[in-house]
């Protein structure tokens, strides 16, 4: 049996690894090993499979890219479809719509709705100030947007959240930590009627996506980095003090927590939910099991840029400068 940390693949780069994806084929990943996508030379900020694996779309500078990923072109004439969705705006997010119809994308101040096909505009959603994070529900209905507004010497009254509406083209709600605070992060929960938010007052708090308005109370916690298992049972909360602590999914128990000496950088949950990974400004993966907490394995590694777990739960990914590493996560 393969121990849990084994590192079963290590990509040598000529740049940053800031954006890691794997193939949506958990099938064909654990048969050859896991399908790996590595953005080099700080160039690609993002970059998603569609959800039949049939192709990949790339966030690159001030363009999109989409390319049929089964014939592993990658230069850019190759691309299926290419081009900017506003002018001299670098894109920063990259993902499909559940059906793979769709390219959902955004820059600082736009969020666009993109054919897939042909990457003709279907929707576009004009921001007033800066995009600080961007999640998709999961049936591809709604799209949450952090605002980060901070400005001038208040830095605290600076910002929301908003939920736009795909179909309709229209801003759903707004999602208004008191006293109007900057939003760093946003993560819907699995039936996409409700939005975790981490704000600069401190606090992390549930709002409803139909109506905005709070549900149950606010932690005290300023989670910079946050994650919603994907089975709607637990949060993820990294925070500058070093803590990326498990929640319940109304915020009321804690379940297990991992530790860092300072920052924490990223946080994710494998696809059953049932592992959670962190990484710190110490150069420290930390992966566990949630409930009840038990760690795997803890690796010394260079600064972590970019997190991923593969499909099928048995592969962590963690993009680095210079390289990407694949870790095993041992057998269900």
């Amino acid at each position: 049996m393969v121990e849990a940390g084994t590192i079963q693949q290590k990509i040598l780069q000529d740049g940053s690894v800031a954006a890691i994806a794997f193939s949506n084929d958990s099938k064909r990943a654990v048969e050859a090993g896991p399908s790996v996508d590595i953005a080099v030379k700080g160039f690609v900020s993002s970059l998603a499979f569609s959800p039949d694996g049939t192709k990949l779309a790339i966030a690159d500078l001030d363009k999109v890219l989409v390319y049929d990923s089964t014939q592993n072109a990658t230069a850019e004439e190759q691309a299926l479809w290419k081009g900017p969705i506003e002018a001299s705006q670098s894109v920063n997010y990259v993902n499909f719509s559940p059906d793979g119809k769709s390219v959902i994308a955004a820059t600082d101040t736009l969020v666009a709705v993109l054919n897939a096909q042909t990457g003709e505009k279907i929707q576009s959603f004009t921001l007033d100030q800066t995009v600080a994070d961007v999640d998709l529900s999961a049936d591809g209905s709604l799209i949450a947007v952090a605002i980060d507004e901070r400005h001038g010497s208040n830095h605290q009254n600076a910002g929301s959240a908003r939920v736009l509406d795909v179909a309709g083209g229209t801003e759903r709600t707004r999602l208004t930590p008191p006293p109007d605070n900057a939003v760093f992060a946003v993560a819907f929960f699995p039936d996409g009627k409700s939005v975790l938010c981490g704000s600069a007052d401190g606090f992390t708090r549930i709002f409803s996506s139909q109506d905005g308005t709070q549900i149950g109370d606010a932690k005290e916690i300023e989670a910079s980095h946050l994650a919603v298992d994907p089975k709607g049972r637990f949060v993820i909360l990294g925070d500058a003090d070093g803590f990326a602590r498990v929640f319940d999914r109304r915020l009321l128990a804690e379940r297990s927590r991992s530790e860092h000496v300072g920052a924490v950088t990223h946080v994710a949950f494998a696809p059953n939910g049932k592992i959670a990974a962190s990484t710190g400004i110490d150069s420290v993966l930390k992966v566990f099991r949630v409930d009840p907490k038990k760690e795997l394995y803890a690796p010394s590694t260079p600064e972590a840029l970019s997190m991923r777990f593969s499909p099928d739960n048995r592969w962590l990914a963690l993009g680095h400068l210079g390289s990407a590493v694949v870790y095993d996560n041992g057998p269900p």
